[in-house]
């Protein structure tokens, strides 16, 4: 077990990828602290007796700083928060665009900044951001907030993961195609999802497990000399 006596951050385990991470490096022996926004499911994470489910809204300051206080160093952090937004830009509004950059940015980057300030961050440890090849090669229709905070992502990954080295924390992020989730078939039809797979040389759209593995390892020890790096991981389509 590559994550064996690791104590590993998931922020955003109210999504199926999330939870699908957490789990994952629960199986791979890390003890899981897994946050999630006011989610009334029920949870996959409920019966683990080795995580800790808790709440945390990232569009809150002081709740970042009180939740980050709490925590016991920490060899690992996975951030999986931000979802699809689709509007045309005539569509968008000065307080839309706001909000949605707290979930997508601010407020992560703000946890960073906060863990780094306490000092919750082991030396040798890894932080691993979800990202997107929208953020990195690809646009799309309606996508501007979407991209833009997916790229912003990126930007703040490669400063953090220079200014942390020499306390030998890495700093990577997952560019993930499209990921088949139940959020997914909220916004698209089946069709519509078909077609998507039909465009991907692999012939199928990412499944949790694909990104929840790539997680996995650039938190291990396996990935110690991989720090700054954007790890695209979408079926060949950035290829075409």
């Amino acid at each position: 077990m590559i994550l064996c006596d690791k104590r590993i951050l998931v922020v955003g385990a109210s999504s199926s990828l999330g939870e699908q991470i957490a789990l994952s490096c629960i199986d791979e022996g890390a003890t899981v602290i897994a946050t999630k926004y006011k989610s009334s499911k029920e949870h996959l994470l409920s019966g683990s007796t080795c995580v800790s489910l808790q709440s945390l809204d990232v569009r809150n300051e002081n709740a970042i700083s009180d939740f980050v206080e709490s925590l016991k160093a920490l060899d690992g952090v996975v951030l999986t928060v931000g979802s699809p937004c689709l509007r045309n830009l005539k569509s968008e509004r000065y307080d839309h665009i706001e909000e949605y950059l707290k979930v997508g940015f601010t407020g992560l980057a703000t946890l960073i900044s906060y863990l780094v300030k306490y000092k919750k961050l082991n030396s040798h440890s890894s932080i691993v951001i979800l990202s997107s090849i929208s953020g990195v090669a690809v646009g799309s229709k309606g996508g501007s907030l979407y991209s833009a905070t997916k790229a912003a992502l990126c930007g703040f990954m490669k400063s953090a993961a220079l200014e942390l080295a020499p306390q030998y924390i890495r700093v990577n992020c997952i560019c993930a195609g499209i990921v088949n989730t139940p959020a997914l078939h909220d916004t698209f039809s089946s069709e519509m999802i078909a077609n998507f797979s039909l465009s991907y040389p692999l012939g199928r759209l990412g499944t949790t497990k694909d990104i929840a593995q790539a997680s996995v390892f650039l938190l291990s020890d396996n990935s110690d000399w991989i720090t700054g790096t954007e790890l695209i991981i979408d079926g060949g389509y950035c290829l075409q």
